[in-house]
C-alpha cells in the first residue's frame, strides 16, 4: 500500500481524514464545530472521500473488467482494518470500563462481529466505556459512513455486470441515477439534510461518471459536460444540488501533481479515519484543553494509522496481488468498429490511478 499513484489523491484523502479528526475534536469536547462553506470540516472531508472513491474505483473496475475481483479487492481494503479496530476498541474498553466484567465481556462478541462485518449493523458502545465523557458512549463513531461506501461499491459492480462493461451504457445509467437523485431532493417530504446516503451517492456517481466519460471523450470535454450538468442541478436542486460540482472540483485537485516531498509514502487516510474517534474520546477524558488534546490525538492517531497500514492493510492488499494471465480481449479495431463502447485493457492509458479507498 505504498503510494505511487498519479496526482495528489492520497494527499487529498489524508487531508480529508484530518479534517474529520479536527471537526470531531470540537464535537467530542462539546464545542461548536467551525463552519466552512456553510458546512462542517468533517462533512467536507466525507465529501472528498466519496468523490475520489467514485472516480478511482470506477477506473479500477473498468481496468480490471471483473466485478468479482473488484469487490474482493475492496473487501481486502476495508475489512481487515475494521477487524483490527474492533479488537483495539475491545482492549481499550477492557482497560477503561467501569462496568462489571461479566456485563462488559458479554457484549464483546456482538461488538466484534458487527463492527468487523459492518453490513449487519454497527455497535458503537461497550458497557461502562466513555459514559462520563462530554460526548458520552460511542467508541467508533466514524464507522457510520462505511455501509454507504460498501453499498455504492456493490451497486457499481452489479450495474457494470448488467451492462457488460459497455462504457456508453454505464455512463448513461449513472447520469440517469444522478437525475433520479435530483428529482428525489426536489419532491421529498423528508428532511433532505439528513439524507446522507443520497448525498454521498451524488458525489460518488459524479466521480464515477467522470471516470468513464474522460476515457471516451477526454478529460476536458468530460469535465465541461459534467460541470454544465452540475451547474443546472445546483441552480434547480436545494440542499444537494452543488454536490456533483464539488465532486468535480475535488477530483480536479486530486489530479494535480504535487512535489514528491509532500506526497504520503504510505496511505494513512483509512487508519486515521478509523482510529481518530476512539483516540479522541480517550483525550476527552483528560483535563487537557482543546489544542493540547488535539495535538496528542493527532500524534497518537497517526501512529496507530501507520501500524494499521504497515501490519494489517499492506499485508491484506499484498495477498490480493495475484498474477492474472493477460486478457485476450477484442482488438482496438474491433472495439472501434463497435463504437468504442467496451473499455478493454488495451484502451486504458498506461498512467491511470490505481484503486482508491
Amino acid at each position: 500500500m505504498t503510494t505511487d499513484r498519479v496526482g495528489s489523491f492520497d494527499l487529498l484523502r489524508l487531508i480529508a481524514a484530518f479534517a474529520v479528526l479536527w471537526s470531531h475534536q470540537f464535537a467530542l469536547m462539546k464545542l461548536p464545530e467551525p463552519s466552512i462553506l456553510g458546512t462542517t470540516p468533517s462533512a467536507i472531508g466525507l465529501y472528498i472521500f466519496f468523490a475520489i472513491s467514485g472516480y478511482l474505483n470506477t477506473n479500477s473496475l473498468l481496468r480490471g473488467q471483473s466485478s468479482w475481483r473488484f469487490l474482493i479487492r475492496r473487501a481486502r481494503r476495508i475489512f481487515p482494518a475494521l477487524i483490527g479496530l474492533a479488537i483495539f476498541c475491545v482492549l481499550l474498553g477492557a482497560i477503561l470500563t467501569t462496568a462489571d466484567g461479566l456485563v462488559f465481556w458479554a457484549k464483546v462478541p456482538d461488538f466484534i462481529f458487527r463492527n468487523s462485518t459492518i453490513l449487519f449493523g454497527i455497535r458503537y458502545t461497550l458497557p461502562g466505556v466513555f459514559e462520563a465523557n462530554p460526548y458520552p458512549g460511542p467508541m467508533n463513531g466514524s464507522l457510520w459512513t462505511l455501509p454507504a461506501e460498501i453499498k455504492l461499491y456493490i451497486y457499481l459492480a452489479l450495474i457494470a455486470v448488467v451492462v457488460r462493461y459497455r462504457a456508453a451504457v454505464l455512463a448513461g445509467v449513472l447520469i440517469v441515477a444522478l437525475f433520479g437523485f435530483f428529482i428525489w431532493f426536489n419532491v421529498t417530504t423528508a428532511n433532505p439534510t439528513e439524507a446522507h446516503f443520497n448525498k454521498f451517492a451524488l458525489l460518488f456517481i459524479a466521480g464515477a461518471a467522470l471516470a468513464i466519460l474522460e476515457r471516451r471523450y477526454g478529460t476536458v470535454r468530460a469535465f465541461v459536460g459534467l460541470a454544465m450538468l452540475s451547474a443546472v442541478s445546483g441552480l434547480t436542486t436545494a440542499v444537494a444540488g452543488w454536490l456533483p460540482m464539488m465532486s468535480l472540483v475535488f477530483i480536479a485537485i486530486g489530479k494535480c501533481q504535487t512535489p514528491r516531498q509532500i506526497r504520503p509514502t504510505i496511505d494513512l487516510s483509512y487508519g486515521v479515519y478509523l482510529y481518530a474517534f476512539p483516540v479522541q474520546q480517550v483525550m476527552a477524558m483528560s483535563d487537557l484543553s482543546f489544542w493540547p488534546s488535539l495535538g496528542a490525538a493527532v500524534v497518537t492517531t497517526t501512529t496507530l494509522a501507520w501500524l494499521s497500514a504497515r501490519f494489517i492493510e499492506q499485508p491484506a492488499l499484498g495477498a490480493a496481488q495475484v498474477r492474472q494471465p493477460p486478457a485476450l480481449g477484442p482488438s482496438r479495431s474491433e472495439i472501434m468498429a463497435k463504437g468504442g463502447d467496451v473499455l478493454s485493457r488495451d484502451m486504458v492509458p498506461t498512467r491511470q490511478p490505481p484503486p482508491g479507498w
